[in-house]
């Protein structure tokens, strides 16, 4: 009898059926491709560096203007033992402007040009995604990362002037430019964003031909290691041998990539909360519409019940319907996410992909789509039999207190009558759920609020830079600059100028780790770094690290740590906790170590104090002192605050969240139009009872339009404080994977103006019922009477 009963439902009931699995699969397979693509993101930048046969480090020759080029014999280092391949490369100072104008120098671009014609071509091979590599003399390939900055396109032409270290000294002006025309856009390691004044500006490639006939350029050798980074510090400690005692600088891939990989593994993040997101709400989706399904074929069970059907007939009856949908929107949700995965994956890793287009993984692939089907037979197993025990109780349904309050209040009957049609299932055949309609929409709108907040909290973080520990308004000078004291002491006498500090930067071993470290000076001022918790180092003794170095170190403020470099050990007390940005010694967001100049000279005595961190006067004009600095320091380099790597390449996909909020949106007035058609049409007594009690059409249309604004407020009601805590809490798993104080955003005057479109938008949906309520004749609604 079940199995007779089955098929006439498919024969009767097929196309809603079908609908439900096709709306469900289609949400369900965003979820899934957003998943599986962020996996995909995640590892795209890996994959790119094996098939491209990346280096390990890249030595420079020289750490100040005295020992460039005459630090190391580059033939003596490729002949270490741990060396497996290395590639000669000249790094130039460069100056000049982009076809828009916009100002070029050394913090910049850097060009590089592969004096052996290995780099780029054999050794770290790059990836060219327009034109091709560059032959001729007056010939370049800029990394993405330029092109995208600086807005280049091949066939552009760079006016540039490349100095190499006799130009450090040199007056500007004393070469003539060059034009150089853009034959490439490529991706190759060490070119990709984010890329701060921590690391090399973005990468120019030259061709061998140039490094020929230009001689004079920085040297730097890149060397491929035999165990790959298991060899660092071997390596490092025999290039620490031959500096005899003077500082090393020197690039490690593993530095490259965690800092590429901290911004993809940001953007992975976003692609599995926004998988959440959508997954929650194909939950929501499945759920209301196997629920209303449901709903309505259990006024039959009582029918089938007294035709014999047994109890255990009627179970299996509802599970081989729910089962019939679950397989649909599996298999419908799996070509989605095919179909949709050359979408993925998404920011840079984009330009890293080996293998871009369709990507089938089965496994993941296979999981989701049984995930999907038993989540989808759960769901209708739950709605099935709510729905029968709802439809049994929905003849004692007791009256709203709301409905009552109102009606005693002498609100209008328009009102009473809309607010009870929300709020009051009904008896017998004109039973409408509503209680799931109201979560359904309360979680639609919390989701969205979530969102929001989620969303205002990142827009905080970047519109504060001191936040992500850029506690000044501008830094000169880099890892590669000379001695700045004399200039920062100038500096300080300038009327432009609020504070100064003098920096120096050094990689010290804490324990297990090993810290880009930065000991601040402040010249008379207060510049300090940005401070979660606790102070900022004040006595040589003491040091300030970053959330994420405390918490790998499994230390507190208070406690002692051994802080060493170049066989020098002290201890040193933790005094803070706080932000360091990536051009000031931070190593990442919640990473790195501040120490004062005096600490950190008792472990580096020469350290070159080459960085001035500058705080502005204000109201003064920052445009014209900026322009003043990078003419004056056109070699050491003026950097601004910019986004850390872990947040700067969001601004790539920083559209995807509010995607999120509008489908949310669209969800929860599809939910609410969906709802009112059906209470409608359901209805059709009642409403010919109030037309026969003297309702005219308006009034009609209006008791539909209260009745969507009371779904609205009622959904509101539960959905925003739920969703401002979703919102809140998601954001302080984030803060705290990045580091930083978890300080939630709750933008009260986006959540009105949301209340405010969704009531009237609800009363512009409810519109189309109303209309069709207003025209039901008394006749046909009464005719069972």
């Amino acid at each position: 009898m079940a199995w007779l009963r089955l098929r006439a439902e498919v024969r009767r009931r097929w196309s809603s059926w079908l609908l439900i699995a096709v709306l469900a699969a289609l949400v369900w397979g965003v979820a899934l491709v957003a998943l599986t693509g962020a996996r995909r993101t995640e590892t795209a930048y890996d994959r790119f560096l094996t098939a491209t046969d990346r280096f390990d480090v890249l030595v420079t020759n020289g750490s100040t203007p005295d020992q460039f080029n005459r630090q190391f014999d580059f033939d003596e280092v490729a002949r270490l033992p741990e060396v497996a391949d290395s590639a000669l490369i000249g790094y130039y100072l460069p100056s000049g402007r982009t076809p828009s104008g916009e100002p070029l120098s050394s913090s910049s671009i850097t060009p590089f040009a592969a004096t052996d014609g290995r780099f780029g071509y054999d050794l770290n091979r790059a990836k060219v995604l327009h034109g091709r590599m560059p032959t001729g003399e007056r010939e370049m390939a800029v990394s993405f990362a330029a092109a995208d900055r600086f807005g280049l396109r091949v066939g552009d032409t760079l006016p540039l002037t490349l100095g190499g270290v006799d130009s450090i000294n040199a007056p500007p002006g004393h070469v003539k430019p060059t034009g150089f025309r853009v034959v490439g856009i490529v991706a190759i390691q060490g070119g990709f964003p984010p890329l701060t004044g921590a690391s090399i500006p973005p990468m120019v490639l030259l061709p061998q031909a140039y490094g020929r006939t230009h001689p004079g350029p920085a040297q730097g050798l890149v060397v491929r290691l035999r165990r790959g980074r298991a060899d660092v510090p071997a390596f490092s400690r025999e290039l620490e041998q031959m500096a005899k005692g003077t500082q090393v600088v020197d690039l490690l891939e593993r530095d490259l990539t965690t800092t590429v990989e901290r911004g993809v593994s940001v953007q992975a993040t976003v692609l599995r909360l926004l998988a959440g997101v959508l997954a929650a709400i194909a939950l929501v989706i499945t759920t209301q519409a196997l629920s209303r399904q449901a709903f309505f074929e259990a006024t039959d069970d009582e029918v089938l019940r007294a035709l014999g059907m047994t109890r255990g007939q009627r179970r299996r009856l509802s599970q081989s319907r729910t089962a019939l949908v679950a397989a649909g929107t599996a298999v419908g949700a799996t070509f989605v996410a095919i179909a949709l995965s050359p979408l993925t994956p998404v920011g840079i890793s984009r330009r890293a992909e080996p293998h871009p287009g369709l990507a089938v993984n089965v496994a993941a692939l296979a999981v989701g789509a049984v995930a999907i089907a038993v989540a989808t037979l759960v769901v209708g197993f739950v709605a099935s039999r709510w729905a029968i025990r709802s439809a049994r109780r929905s003849s004692a349904t007791r009256p709203s207190r709301v409905v009552d309050a109102l009606a005693r209040s002498g609100a209008p009957p328009t009102v009473v009558s809309g607010v009870r049609m929300a709020l009051e299932p009904g008896p017998g055949s004109t039973t409408v759920p509503v209680r799931s309609t109201i979560v359904g929409g309360a979680i639609g709108i919390g989701a969205l609020v979530g969102v929001l907040v989620f969303t205002g909290s990142i827009g905080r973080l970047f519109d504060h830079p001191v936040l992500y520990g850029w506690n000044w308004d501008v830094q000169v000078g880099s890892s590669f600059s000379p001695d700045l004291t004399g200039d920062a002491r100038k500096l300080a006498k300038d009327p432009a100028v609020a504070d100064v500090a003098i920096a120096g930067e050094a990689r010290l071993g804490i324990r297990t780790l090993s810290v880009d470290s930065i000991g601040i000076d402040p010249l008379g001022g207060r510049i300090r770094p940005t401070v979660v918790a606790g102070r900022s180092p004040q006595r040589a003794d003491e040091i300030l690290l970053g959330t994420r170095t405390l918490r790998a170190l499994h230390r507190d403020i208070g406690d002692l740590v051994p802080v060493a470099f170049a066989g020098r050990t002290v201890k040193l007390r933790i005094v803070g906790r706080g932000v360091l940005s990536e051009s000031a010694g931070g190593e990442r967001l919640g990473g790195g170590a501040a120490l004062t100049l005096d600490g950190i000279r008792r472990l580096v005595p020469d350290i070159p104090t080459n960085l001035v961190l500058i705080r502005e006067t204000p109201g003064g004009d920052h445009d014209a002192f900026i322009a003043k600095l990078r003419a004056a320091y056109v070699f050491e380099g003026v950097y601004e605050p910019e986004a850390p790597s872990d947040l700067a390449d969001l601004e790539s996909i920083r559209g995807v969240p509010f995607a999120v909020a509008g489908l949310l949106g669209v969800v929860a007035l599809a939910t609410l139009g969906n709802a009112l058609a059906t209470s409608v049409r359901r209805r059709r007594r009642d409403l010919s009872v109030l037309k026969v009690l003297g309702f005219v059409r308006g009034q009609v249309a209006t008791t539909a339009a209260w009745q969507a604004a009371a779904f609205v407020v009622l959904a509101g009601l539960v959905g925003v404080p739920l969703g401002v805590v979703a919102g809140r809490s998601a954001w302080a798993v984030f803060a705290d994977r990045l580091g930083v104080t978890p300080q939630a955003v709750v933008p009260f005057a986006a959540l009105a103006v949301l209340g405010l479109i969704l009531l009237v938008l609800s009363v512009l949906i409810a519109a189309v019922p109303g209309r069709l309520a207003a025209r039901t004749r008394p006749t046909v609604g009464l005719r069972a009477e």
